[in-house]
């Protein structure tokens, strides 16, 4: 069972740092990069709310 954690845990890591590397985020200092998650994560959720059908 700790084992699963561990690998689910890494995986998700190498995820974020795969956008961190394809976004150019490694770059920014940690506000702009909380302000910039921040924006992306409201634009998605505007977006998906947008599409959802009535």
């Amino acid at each position: 069972m700790l084992e699963i954690i561990k690998r689910s845990t890494q995986k998700i890591k190498d995820w974020y740092l795969v956008y961190e590397l394809t976004t150019n985020l490694y770059m920014l200092e940690p506000w702009e990069k909380l302000l910039f998650n921040s924006m992306l994560l409201v634009s998605i959720s505007l977006f998906i709310w947008i599409m959802m059908p009535k």
